[in-house]
């Protein structure tokens, strides 16, 4: 029960690291697809989270918009 316990904590902080990491793939899929509104929601989001700030790639997509 414990090790089940520890597996799904596991998981959930994992997933909330790299949530707004995704939220940088996702306004790069919509400038690829020409929704340059929606992918600046998207790098708003990401340029408040301590994780994604310090990422290169978050500055990388923003460049391209």
């Amino acid at each position: 029960m414990k090790k089940l316990l520890f597996v799904a904590l596991a998981l959930f902080v994992g997933a909330g690291v790299y949530a707004q990491k995704g939220k940088v793939n996702a306004a790069e899929a919509y400038i690829d697809n020409g929704d340059l509104e929606a992918a600046e929601e998207r790098l708003e989001d990401a340029y408040t989270h301590k994780r994604s700030v310090d990422w290169p790639k978050t500055y990388i997509v923003a460049a391209k918009t």
